[in-house]
């Protein structure tokens, strides 16, 4: 190895330090109750938002039901939820046939990174670097946790998982062809077990990458020196399937995940905005907007629209519900004058000197229905459906 050769090795094993501290391992419970290491995470944050990044594949054990977790504490797991965004099954396939096969899971309060006791920190999202073209030439760098050197004993509540790396390029643009893959949406990287180097530069064999899937593919500069800095050195796809026989392991654009985060976001927005209209539409008309709102097809100012129809339908329904309750008020005050005169006229024929108490009294009835004529007619349907649910909220 030439001094060169020896001081690209301890950086590169130096900035493979630093990057670990933003992948976890990811467990299931085997039948006998021992952790298994089975796939790779790392953690991105988004202003006030934490996500977790991985193979689709790996997030559909949550989906069919299995506890997935990291260790957030050497002692203390976290459970993952199914607040996920995954890419979609081809319609009659399974995951293998989902060339794309990433996912992407929101953290919830008050499990949010970061994990100081187990050394763990998210990347800032402006790290992700989609669509990096043209592939060929350039050097990856993939950091991850291969289940055969994950180790849990559940009875000492201690487990262990070693971080591989390893550097290659990727394939030349024509091969893509023999992946069904392209460039822009993909990176077939080089890799054989059998010539992989260690980080202090010696060959050694590469454990099986199984429980890789879900690791962060990094961008090396070509300049040594820029090594030294992690900015210089972006995440541009995501490591989701080992071509055995074509030595391969094959990415898929950052790209992808950073979509289904800004799907997140737009969620986020989508409730923020709904949340401005919390006094004028009931949350089951707000739950009903939420399920016909997909952020992959739908943009901001369609969902505005959908609000405001919703508004719309809301203040007519409670409008003709307004003018039914007037009309029957009115009618029934109506009736109640008419009663009173009756009954007045009743009495004046009997008693002329209840004239002037019985003129009040029906003076008293018609004014009443005179405020509710003129109650119905000031005050606009819309004007009195918004009152009333501000007044509700």
């Amino acid at each position: 190895m030439t001094p060169e050769q020896r001081r690209e090795s301890e950086i590169i094993e130096k900035i493979g330090a630093i990057l670990s501290r933003h992948i976890v391992p990811l467990f299931i419970d085997r039948p006998d109750g021992k952790p298994q290491s089975f796939g790779t995470g790392f953690l991105v944050s988004a202003n006030a938002s934490s996500f977790l990044i991985s193979a689709g594949h790996v997030f559909d054990e949550i989906r069919e039901g299995r506890e997935v977790y990291f260790y957030v504490e050497p002692k203390t797991k976290l459970h993952l939820s199914s607040h996920l965004h995954l890419t979609t099954i081809p319609e009659g396939k399974d995951r293998d046939q989902d060339v794309l096969d990433v996912g992407v899971l929101k953290f919830r309060d008050p499990h949010l990174p970061p994990y100081p006791a187990v050394n763990k920190w998210p990347l800032d999202i402006g790290s992700l670097s989609p669509y990096a073209l043209p592939r060929e030439g350039k050097t990856y760098f993939i950091l991850g946790f291969p289940g055969s050197k994950g180790q849990g004993d559940p009875k000492k509540r201690k487990t262990e998982s070693k971080v591989y790396s390893f550097r290659n390029f990727a394939h030349p643009t024509e091969r893509y062809k023999k992946f069904d893959v392209k460039p822009e949406s993909h990176i077939a990287i080089i890799f054989s077990r059998k010539q992989s180097v260690g980080p202090d530069g010696k060959p050694r064999l590469f454990p099986n990458p199984e429980g890789m899937s879900g690791s962060p593919v990094w961008l090396l500069p070509d300049e040594l020196e820029a090594l030294n800095d992690p900015k210089h050195i972006p995440i541009v796809g995501v490591a989701i399937k080992h071509l055995k026989y074509q030595r391969t392991i094959l990415a898929t654009d950052i790209g992808e995940a950073l979509n289904m985060i800004r799907a997140f976001q737009r969620i986020s927005n989508a409730d923020a905005v709904l949340k401005g209209y919390r006094t004028v539409i009931p949350e089951d008309r707000a739950e009903g907007i939420r399920t016909k709102y997909h952020p992959g097809q739908h943009t901001l100012d369609e969902l505005q629209i959908m609000i405001k129809d919703e508004i719309t339908t809301a203040i007519t329904e409670v409008e003709e519900s307004w003018i039914k309750i007037a009309n029957t008020a009115i009618a029934n005050e109506r009736e109640a004058c008419a009663m009173i005169a009756d009954e007045m006229k009743a009495e004046l024929n009997q008693q002329p000197e209840k004239l002037q108490y019985g003129r009040t009294q029906i003076e008293v009835a018609k004014r009443i229905a005179k405020e509710i004529r003129a109650r119905s007619n000031q005050e606009s349907p819309i004007d009195y459906a918004l009152r009333r649910m501000k007044e509700r909220s």
